[in-house]
């Protein structure tokens, strides 16, 4: 997903506060603050959450960075009125995934909004790990670095939402121009989902 897929959501995306979970870049959060949300961005490598601080400064956005393992992240429910995971739990296993995917949902307001992309077995990369990593679970590796990485089906994200309103769900394939340990031109395969929690009467 680029950010300008999002764009067309705006206008249903109740404002309010914002989680960006493995912000990265920061591309995400700063999309985010300059349309009127107040975000919270967080990441577990220094220099990611060092930059954005730069860049929020700079610019004096409502970004709030914080530098954590998204998986010791204090939740609180019906706090944001959209979460982003974008690229980020499928470095963790599948079973911590599905955990984190409860703890987001809790955390959600009334018609907020998760959206998250994630890696599918059609991917290069899980024929690369099947073969030189470790399955620690179903279509999880663990590499010798002790990296991991996790892939999904659609149907089990949709399933984990089937009480939201799934607004999409698709496998897509992405072209990269090539990278650290896939240098060539590839294919990405990646499932990209846009749900939104139904109120409760």
């Amino acid at each position: 997903m680029k950010i300008q897929d999002i764009k067309e959501y705006l206008n249903i995306i109740p404002r309010g506060k914002a989680l960006d979970l493995g912000c990265g870049n920061g591309n995400w959060s700063l999309f985010l603050a300059n349309n009127g949300f107040n975000v919270i961005a967080i990441d577990n490598k220094d220099y990611v959450i060092d930059n954005l601080f730069k860049k929020t400064s700079e610019e004096q956005l409502s970004i709030t960075t914080q530098k954590v393992d998204f998986r010791n992240f204090s939740f609180s429910k019906n706090e944001y009125s959209i979460i982003l995971a974008m690229y980020s739990l499928c470095f963790l296993k599948r079973s911590d995934v599905f955990e984190m995917i409860k703890k987001m949902q809790n955390s959600v307001t009334k018609s907020g909004f998760i959206i998250m992309t994630l890696f599918t077995p059609r991917d290069a990369m899980f024929d690369k790990l099947k073969r030189t990593s470790q399955e620690v679970e179903l279509n999880s590796f663990e590499n010798k670095k002790g990296e991991t990485f996790s892939f999904f089906l659609n149907q089990e994200l949709k399933d984990a939402f089937d009480k939201w309103h799934i607004i999409e769900c698709e496998e897509k394939e992405i072209k990269d121009p090539g990278h650290v340990g896939y240098e060539n031109p590839h294919s990405h395969y990646i499932i990209q989902l846009v749900a939104q929690k139904i109120p409760t009467k």
